[in-house]
């Protein structure tokens, strides 16, 4: 195992080392790192609203060909039930990012996207409750 500082003989794999006008190098590398993970988690929230669209679709869609499935509607019910935590906890996750991040205006992007969901869930159960 080759060891990143052999000419202080160091015995730890990775030694930290801190900008020389920093104190100890933690205040210029934390922004950086939270601006990266909001980036990467906005990224993620917005491929789960896709992705929950989509397969909320496929299965109203089924729905609409399959008149009376009732594998289909428990199907339907365990994915909204999931689709619904799981894209309240990516909701709740963005607006605490409004709090302290720069990037405000992707942020409400996504959040609208994110949101985009509930009105289209609210027709596509309205559909399927009157017309079928």
């Amino acid at each position: 195992m080759r060891y990143l500082d052999e000419k202080s003989g160091s015995r730890f794999p990775f030694q930290v080392l801190a900008p020389p006008s920093s104190g100890c190098g933690l205040s210029t590398t934390i922004p950086n790192a939270n601006r990266n993970y909001m980036k990467h988690f906005i990224i993620t929230s917005k491929t789960i609203a896709i992705l929950s669209f989509a397969i909320g679709t496929i299965l109203f869609i089924l729905q609409l060909y399959r008149f009376n499935s009732g594998n289909l509607i428990h199907t339907g019910i365990i994915f909204i039930m999931s689709a619904v935590i799981i894209n309240t906890i990516s909701l709740l996750v963005l607006l605490f990012g409004l709090l302290g991040n720069t990037d405000k205006l992707e942020i409400l992007k996504t959040i609208g996207i994110v949101l985009a969901n509930i009105p289209i869930a609210i027709i596509y159960f309205y559909l399927l409750i009157n017309f079928l």
